[in-house]
């Protein structure tokens, strides 16, 4: 286990602990009003999947599987789900134009470049797979929007990325992947993550805007800072620009009732000062990988919402200059996303 795991170790499960207990009273104030409203709320369904095959790789972020159910409500009609309402005094208490609960389940995994190699290799990406559930509640409010969601998963053998990797690849017909024996010991994982997407700009009639966003995460998935700037250019923008930030979180456009569509471009920089899928156990010594903390990407996507039914379809390369890594190249941030959702 070296330093920056022991130092970890200490930070989050106390940042974990205060942000729990500090924040459960002003949750508790506001729930009798929010269970007394009667207003109109719509069930959905996504289900996401990411993939650096649909970017041309195989290797770094190799796969990843998300089903979400959320609630989208007028107002303030959605509360908080259970695992972030203790965390609920975090966001804003204004005004609201729409709140949304989501629970997703989901998995992901990555690899080193060369996996038909079964030895460890060295300086190369440490097979890790991720098994987690995660809970998200998004509040909307005329020109920004706030999120907050706390996930808990699983790394090791226990989050079967090994056995669905040889399942997809054995329907793909793609290299059998040899070195999983190398991954990391079972352990459970978490993060806090508390993020806010100002609405700057939007043209009078509604069919540009610009956003802005700022996020930070805790816990021993992934501790970083990030900032982002995005444009769209579509219809009915004003009702769907509370949703952009669950993309990151693999949730599509649940805000977009009526037929709408947009592009959008992203770029943005994060700051990462530890992730399960570079350094490894924080529990335990495991394999694990030395990494630039700076990287900045960019991503493209399109959005269409048509009757109960919505697709969003992206790329992203999250690390534009290649020099995430000292040792080796490799294309760990670059991969293709679908998300289908339907209500109901």
């Amino acid at each position: 286990m070296n330093i920056k795991s022991l130092f970890l170790k200490s930070l989050l499960l106390s940042t974990f602990v205060s942000m729990l207990f500090s924040t459960s009273v002003s949750y508790a104030d506001d729930q009798d009003d929010k269970n007394s409203k009667d207003s109109q709320i719509n069930s959905w369904t996504s289900v996401t999947i990411d993939n650096d095959i649909i970017v041309g790789g195989d290797g770094g972020y190799t796969n990843g599987l998300m089903i979400s159910w959320y609630d989208v409500g007028v107002s303030d009609a959605v509360g908080p789900g259970g695992l972030v309402s203790p965390l609920a005094g975090l966001v804003t208490d204004s005004p609201l134009r729409n709140s949304v609960n989501i629970y997703t389940f989901g998995q992901t995994m990555s690899t080193p470049d060369d996996i038909e190699v079964e030895e460890y290799i060295p300086d190369d990406l440490p097979y890790t797979g991720l098994l987690y559930f995660s809970n998200t509640y998004l509040v909307v409010a005329d020109d920004f929007a706030d999120d907050v969601s706390l996930t808990l998963g699983v790394i090791g053998p226990a989050s079967l990325a090994k056995e669905t990797q040889i399942a997809v690849h054995d329907i793909t017909g793609s290299d059998d992947p040899k070195g999983w024996g190398n991954q990391s010991s079972n352990e459970i994982v978490f993060q806090l993550k508390r993020g806010r997407t100002f609405r700057n700009w939007v043209s009078e009639n509604d069919t540009f805007d610009f956003l802005s966003r700022a996020e930070l995460g805790i816990g021993t998935i992934d501790t970083s800072l990030a900032a982002s700037a995005t444009m769209r250019w579509g219809t009915s923008l004003e009702n769907s620009f509370g949703s952009v930030p669950l993309q990151s979180s693999r949730v599509t456009n649940p805000l977009a009732f009526k037929e709408s569509w947009y592009f959008y471009m992203e770029v943005g920089a994060n700051y990462r000062g530890y992730s399960v899928f570079l350094d490894g156990n924080t529990f335990a010594d495991s394999n694990s990988v030395d990494y630039n903390n700076f990287t900045y990407g960019a991503s493209i996507g399109f959005a269409y919402s048509w009757s109960n039914w919505s697709l969003t379809v992206a790329v992203a390369d999250r690390d534009l200059g290649n020099d995430a890594f000292d040792t080796f190249e490799t294309d760990y941030y670059k991969y293709g996303t679908v998300t289908l959702a339907w209500r109901g």
